[in-house]
């Protein structure tokens, strides 16, 4: 190994490694989802780049420039720049995996199979008991909606309180994350209706 394959050698450490498990540490201690995404999305790239040399080293090894051409294909996966691991997931693997839950559900069988749901015979109920029920669901839903605005309310009273610029807007910028993630998850639950749920708290970040 010559000087220029050392030097590649290095670059690659740092840029497939060093640096994806500094920024994995990062993302494990913010209160964000994007750069979740982002790292566990390179993991599964570098994996599956990992699993291709295994497999194909003895050809790749003859091919001109491979090791520069990892090395940049690594630092375009990994650099805040260009962000290709979220890319891939947005443009490949997400509409891949929307592909295949719907293909999934026209199978019920395997689509139990894949979420572990028990072969349960459906439950008879009176009139009275669906009653009941839809009204525990009621209660603990308000129970639910009335705890999560307290809770943003109160993080919105203890952002305004905050004096330093700098740590305003970090706390501002993880109070957006946190909505956005709770918007995400009512959109998979019910379509596009937490707009109505969550407006007075996004009205209230918007006052601040």
């Amino acid at each position: 190994m010559g000087l220029w394959g050392l030097i590649i050698s290095v670059l690659s450490l740092i840029v497939g490694l060093i640096y994806p498990a500094i920024g994995s540490i990062q993302a494990v201690e913010s209160s964000g989802t994007e750069d979740d995404t982002q790292w566990l999305m390179y993991w599964l790239c570098y994996s599956l780049i990992s699993i291709v040399e295994l497999l194909l080293w003895s050809v790749l090894r003859y091919v001109p420039l491979y090791r520069e051409i990892k090395v940049a294909v690594l630092a375009w996966l990994v650099l805040p720049q260009t962000k290709g691991a979220t890319w891939v997931y947005e443009e490949v693997f997400g509409p891949f995996m929307h592909w295949a839950r719907k293909e999934v559900a026209k199978a019920p069988a395997i689509e139990r199979f894949l979420t572990r749901e028990p072969l349960e015979k459906p439950v008879v109920r009176s009139p009275e008991e669906d009653s009941a029920q839809i009204a525990a669901r009621k209660q603990k839903l308000a129970a639910i909606v009335h705890s999560t605005t307290v809770s943003f309310e109160k993080e919105l009273a203890r952002i305004a309180e905050i004096a330093d610029p700098a740590q305003k807007k970090k706390a501002e910028k993880a109070f957006d994350k946190s909505l956005v993630r709770l918007t995400k998850i009512v959109e998979k639950a019910d379509g596009s209706t937490s707009t109505s749920f969550f407006s007075p708290l996004a009205s209230g970040v918007k006052t601040q």
